[in-house]
């Protein structure tokens, strides 16, 4: 049920273009997300974001609206989550899944060469999803990837853009570093994650593409920061990463506070963004404190503007998210001492 830990299960083959949810027929989905769409949930001006995105970026991203009946449906599915035993917290004991599971994807790596279809997480797999304050449905789990690249293209290009070079703690099956290396092929890249599986990926994709480098990482300790080339001419990223973290973040801000990297740009699901006194996203933040995601870490670059050592350049929800939480609400920030 968690939305960004890994299912382990056979290899799947190879997604195409999204199919119809198994009780569904692609005409009930009356609504495409467009660059206008986009451009709202991140904030930024449509022509910017337009000038940005393919036509292959958007195709094909159908959904529609949960009537009445199926919202409240949805939301009584959400409260019971907060009841159910099975839901696992994060932390460190959870190493040896996230292992299993990216040792998944990378036997369909080695099965299906490296393509964004072959390195797509396990845990874009809901046909019900947030947006804009409201559940939709979508003809499948690949809707979802699909538009977290859609965004990341966006956001790479609006905030990463003439870096020296790109690190990506807690990159997982690589998915973003693709990316990355799609959109700027001159720029080195560098991984980073704790588990054994993730580098072999990363190493995979290096084949594959080039100029991408692997390193071995823990975000709870930062052993294996030292090695890291993390300087003042870099960008520092995250993408569903930094929730497995709770609120022991400290020696991670610890370091990027020391390494001064040019910028920081965070895609996270982010507690002090919800609306408590909301019950569409009460439910939510529950369920976020239930799964121990990130907690005060938006606080502490506050504290830490206020006191004039960092810039906190956005703080924005941007209302997607899986039918539990969103993990999509964008920090960007740079250390200023």
């Amino acid at each position: 049920m968690n939305m960004h830990s890994p299912t382990v299960s056979s290899p799947r083959p190879k997604p195409a273009r999204p199919k119809a949810h198994a009780t569904s027929t692609l005409a009930e989905f009356d609504r495409a997300i467009t660059a206008i769409d986009i451009a709202g949930l991140l904030g930024m001006p449509v022509e910017n974001v337009s000038r940005v995105l393919r036509h292959e970026d958007l195709e094909g991203l159908l959904y529609r609206e949960l009537t009445t009946a199926e919202r409240t449906a949805w939301l009584q599915k959400a409260r019971d989550a907060l009841t159910d035993d099975v839901l696992q917290r994060t932390g460190p004991e959870r190493q040896a899944r996230w292992q299993a599971g990216w040792q998944e994807v990378l036997d369909r790596v080695d099965r299906d060469g490296v393509s964004a279809e072959s390195v797509m997480p396990q845990y874009f797999r809901h046909d019900t999803l947030r947006l804009n304050g409201r559940y939709i449905r979508v003809p499948d789990g690949t809707f979802e990837y699909r538009l977290h690249r859609a965004l990341c293209r966006v956001i790479f290009s609006r905030y990463v853009l003439g870096a020296d070079r790109v690190v990506e703690l807690g990159c997982g099956t690589g998915a973003n570093l693709l990316l990355l290396r799609d959109m700027f092929p001159d720029t080195p890249l560098v991984g980073c994650d704790w588990a054994k599986s993730s580098q072999e990926i990363v190493t995979e994709i290096d084949a594959a593409k080039g100029n991408i480098a692997g390193a071995n990482l823990d975000m709870l300790t930062m052993e294996g920061a030292d090695r890291l080339p993390v300087t003042a001419d870099t960008a520092v990223v995250t993408l569903h990463a930094l929730e497995q973290l709770g609120n022991r973040f400290g020696p991670l801000l610890a370091f990027l506070m020391d390494a001064g990297p040019r910028i920081c740009v965070h895609l996270e699901p982010i507690a002090e963004l919800y609306d408590p006194n909301n019950e569409f996203d009460s439910v939510a933040l529950e369920y976020h404190n239930k799964r121990n995601y990130l907690s005060g870490f938006l606080t502490e670059l506050r504290e830490l503007e206020n006191a004039g050592r960092v810039e906190i350049l956005a703080a924005r929800r941007t209302g997607f998210g899986s039918p539990f939480q969103e993990a999509y609400s964008l920090i960007v920030w740079r250390p200023t001492v």
